[in-house]
């Protein structure tokens, strides 16, 4: 299995994949992999757990509070009558869904 990491032009990951092709982007160790996927999680809890008011931004380590602020208040501002997405669903869009698994 191989795994690759996406970043956008600003530097930040933006998308994970385990495959055993090649694919584009930037080839990562498994030790990687798992360690930035544990923190996408970790973030999108942060940010559902504030959002509903579970915690407060004191609880966000700091190195994280003004990204995980700013997702919640993206999240406040796109409030519509589209369903929105789960964690799982987002985080499964982002790894590339379960087929490349």
């Amino acid at each position: 299995m191989r795994y690759f990491k996406k970043l956008s032009s600003d530097g930040y990951v933006f998308a994970l994949e385990k495959r055993k092709t090649t694919t584009a982007g930037i080839e990562i160790t498994e030790a990687e992999y798992n360690t930035l996927l544990s923190e996408i999680r970790e973030k999108a809890s942060l940010v559902n757990r504030l959002y509903s008011g579970e915690i407060t931004i004191d609880a966000v380590p700091a190195e994280w509070r003004e990204e995980i602020q700013r997702r919640v208040d993206e999240r406040l501002i796109d409030i519509d009558d589209d369903p929105e997405l789960t964690s799982e669903e987002a985080l499964d869009i982002i790894l590339g869904g379960e087929e490349n698994a």
